[in-house]
């Protein structure tokens, strides 16, 4: 009997990476052969991110370039969040069947398998199968350098939740995967000793929507998790994906002994904006002073870690000053950061600041982003010039 032949591609986060190598298996294991090229394939499934306006057009753009190269009778699957975040616009090229990030069991209902896809465990790898279609999430050179990103740095990843508990007003991302839903303590740290054992995992990557969240549908916390693997013994280090500050200020107690560990050797606190004010537009509920006091803190502790964060610049109704608050906190504190990532505001559908007065113009935002880029790229320089 020939073996039926698929085609997948994925865009956006680690976590559409996981999800697509864990369809890749699913595939395998009901004796689908993956292809590389479209026209070779009786299935196609396309994993989406739809972050932001960028991310949303490169995707659409890339369904127009995908259904020409298919076969007659062959079939397109859309999946991950752009039918969650922006169904309508999906819909204006693309009429066939849509899977959501928490409506993965719907494959089964194309696929007809012998093995369900709820039967398949998520791994924990990113294979080197379809390493060149499983997408960059959409970073600038900028973001690149001189560190590598979390997907460069780990060989691993466990992903110990989904969703949020923020109602931050321009993301689009919780429209998309709901509420925290956190992986049990126990299968966490079962995953750990289980890329320990196979003796392929020394970096591991720790990823979910918040890691600060985690715990809190399940009468547990983030500090106790990360307790609780640090207790497992064995050649690792941990990268932490994603922590929002709230969190970092209200655990930190219980967070700061932690990272003492030589073990956790980066962590990612998005700040988002230097402004109070701003801040508090995205309903982001901490204050600039409180976070940065948590973080250099942490830095007093462990001078090693590195401390990424991601700041949104052109935020509806930004004012000059308050985007020099923010310029301000890379001049203050940019030694802490191990890299910046600058995001320009795009409007998402169904969000707050979608309909939010005071829109800053694509020319200024462009202009406030390469002004903040410089400060950064000056406060790394300076990071150079104190080690020579």
């Amino acid at each position: 009997m020939t073996s039926r032949k698929a085609y997948v591609e994925n865009t956006g986060c680690i976590s559409n990476k996981l999800t697509l190598m864990r369809v890749i298996k699913y595939l395998t294991e009901n004796d689908w052969e993956i292809v590389d090229e479209i026209k070779d394939a009786d299935i196609v499934i396309f994993n989406t991110c739809a972050f932001s306006d960028y991310s949303e057009k490169t995707c659409i753009n890339r369904i127009i370039e995908i259904t020409p190269q298919m076969n007659e009778g062959s079939q397109l699957v859309v999946m991950g969040c752009l039918p969650k975040i922006n169904l309508k616009k999906l819909r204006e090229v693309f009429k066939g069947p849509v899977i959501g990030p928490n409506e993965i069991e719907k494959i089964d209902e194309i696929i007809k398998p012998k093995k369900t896809i709820l039967d398949v465990e998520e791994g924990n790898i990113i294979s080197s199968l379809c390493d060149d279609r499983l997408g960059s999430g959409f970073l600038t050179f900028f973001n690149k350098f001189p560190y590598k990103t979390n997907a460069e740095i780990c060989n691993n990843f466990i992903k110990i939740s989904t969703g949020c508990l923020g109602n931050c007003t321009y993301c689009a991302i919780k429209n998309a995967k709901g509420k925290v839903k956190s992986k049990p303590p126990e299968k966490i740290v079962g995953e750990l000793k289980q890329i320990l054992s196979s003796g392929e995992g020394h970096i591991i990557g720790l990823i979910s929507d918040d890691c600060g969240a985690y715990g809190l549908d399940i009468s547990t916390t983030y500090p106790k998790l990360m307790n609780e693997i640090l207790s497992v013994e064995g050649d690792y280090d941990l990268v932490v994906g994603w922590v929002n500050p709230d969190h970092m200020i209200r655990y930190e107690a219980e967070i700061i002994p932690l990272l003492r560990s030589e073990k956790i050797k980066q962590i990612t606190v998005p700040i988002q904006s230097g402004s109070d004010t701003v801040l508090e537009r995205m309903k982001r509920p901490y204050k600039i002073s409180d976070v940065m006091k948590t973080l250099e803190k942490i830095k007093e502790i462990n001078p090693k870690i590195d401390i990424y964060t991601q700041f949104i610049i052109g935020f509806p109704g930004e004012t000059e000053e308050e985007f020099r608050q923010t310029l301000e906190v890379i001049d203050r504190w940019g030694h802490i950061f191990g890299l910046v990532v600058v995001n320009r505001f795009t409007p998402r559908p169904d969000t707050e600041a979608w309909s939010m007065d005071g829109a800053i113009s694509k020319m200024e935002i462009r202009k406030r982003y390469l002004r903040l880029k410089l400060h950064i790229l000056k406060s790394y320089v300076g990071k150079l010039l104190k080690r020579i």
